[in-house]
Formats: structure tokens, sequence, C-alpha cells
């Protein structure tokens, strides 16, 4: 990552036995869409470069992934 405009989105991993939830870096696309620009570490199913919709659950809240919209 070279200092662009990424956001921080976060899924939320209720089944895991280690954690609660994953945040990574992602690029906002607009209209609810990220791009995924890290590995996740926990969040099975997810890749870098993925395309997700997220939105929070408050507005001071980071955005929650609702959904893998395209693979990378």
């Amino acid at each position: 990552m070279s200092g662009e405009s990424f956001k921080k989105v976060h899924v939320d991993l209720p089944n895991h036995w280690a954690i609660g939830g994953e945040s990574m870096w992602a690029e906002p696309l607009g209209n609810d869409l990220y791009k995924i620009e890290n590995v996740p570490f926990y969040a099975y199913g997810l890749n870098y470069q993925d395309t997700v919709r997220a939105t929070p659950e408050s507005e001071d809240q980071i955005p929650e992934i609702r959904e893998l919209v395209k693979k990378s």
C-alpha cells in the first residue's frame, strides 16, 4: 500500500475458534463496494483483491462486509 485512501472494513467471524472478527484494508469503489487490499488471515473465503459489499451498522462504525461480489 502506498498511502492511497484505503479504509478499514470488517468481517464478523462468530464461529471462529480464535477471534470474533477480522479487519482489513480496502479500496472504496463507490456504491458500498470495496476491493480488499491485504491478505485476510482468519476470514476464510475472502482473498486479496476480492470485491465485497460492506455497510456500517451505524455512522460511527467501520463498514461490515455483507457479501462477496467478485472474486479476484
